[in-house]
């Protein structure tokens, strides 16, 4: 007797799992909504974002599961118009299933006859929109026993400003080390100015009349002049520059680096330590470099006899 063998089964949706929950209410309650949940439940909703074309506003919690979303006062066409319309708040929009693969899952849907409603894609819209990066497809509730489903692939998100300078000062580092003078020059703004706080004048008998390291502020075509003599310097033109930690805020990053060469000229070893505070300027490149370092070490290199 042959056994049967079964068909093969065409795999469905590659779902990732449920996202949300939408909760409908008023536009004129949405913020005292978040905030309240927020406190109570410990749920970190953002501010209500426009969402560009409908007028709704829209608060979402990805890693918890929720959103509230408030649609214009005058919207009584689409679902959660009318259910706000019709009910008052409280009603749920609609249930949102997080998927791999928007193209598969479209493919899916059209090839069983299900109509895709509504198609959203947050990246089309205005910068708050953009950083949330998710493509939605809204499916036609008739064909849903009357609820409304959802299909959302989450993107990642563009870097942030934050980030986008963080970035610049770990490549600000690996270009130094590489002597990549090229790269340098990209990453620094028309009017980069690099400041070198040093205290002041030697008092000390030991120091007078010795000559002195140059602090101060260098404007950018004598930072490069000095990042170039530096590199040209170095054995094997290789002065490292490593960037250990960071902290950033706003259009600033601090970073705590240390820097490793051997200087060709007298063959000795350069490791100085440092606290960089970069600043940046609309188009994420360095105006600004306020560098403290160990200037006993810089003299001993670089001055003493």
């Amino acid at each position: 007797m042959t056994p049967l063998t079964p068909e093969p089964q065409e795999l469905p949706v590659d779902v990732v799992g449920l996202n949300r929950v939408e909760l409908v209410i008023d536009q004129a309650r949405i913020h005292d909504a978040v905030q309240q949940f927020n406190e109570a439940f410990g749920l970190r909703l953002p501010d209500p974002i426009p969402i560009s074309g409908h007028g709704a506003l829209s608060a979402t919690d990805f890693e918890r599961g929720l959103e509230f979303i408030a649609p214009h006062p005058d919207d009584t066409t689409s679902s959660v118009g009318r259910r706000l319309a019709e009910f008052g708040e409280g009603q749920l929009g609609p249930l949102v299933f997080e998927i791999r693969d928007v193209e598969e899952a479209r493919s899916w849907l059209e090839g069983r006859g299900f109509r895709i409603r509504y198609e959203y894609d947050s990246r089309q819209g205005n910068a708050d929109e953009a950083e949330m990066a998710v493509h939605q497809l809204h499916l036609d509730p008739e064909q849903w026993f009357g609820f409304n489903v959802t299909l959302m692939r989450r993107f990642a998100p563009p870097p942030s400003t934050v980030d986008r300078n963080r970035q610049a000062v770990l490549d600000f580092a690996a270009a130094l080390t590489a002597g990549d003078l090229d790269a340098l020059d990209r990453l620094l703004a028309p009017d980069f100015v690099w400041e070198m706080p040093f205290a002041g004048p030697p008092q000390s008998a030991a120091l007078a009349g010795a000559p002195t390291l140059a602090g101060g502020q260098r404007d950018r075509a004598t930072t490069l002049a000095v990042l170039r003599a530096l590199v040209d310097g170095a054995v094997d033109r290789r002065f490292g520059l490593e960037v250990h930690s960071t902290t950033a805020e706003g259009d600033r990053v601090a970073a705590v680096s240390s820097s490793a060469a051997v200087i060709a000229a007298t063959g000795r070893t350069y490791a100085n330590r440092y606290h960089q505070l970069f600043e940046f300027d609309g188009d994420g490149r360095i105006r600004r470099m306020v560098e403290y370092q160990d200037s006993l070490h810089s003299y001993d290199v670089f001055v003493a006899q």
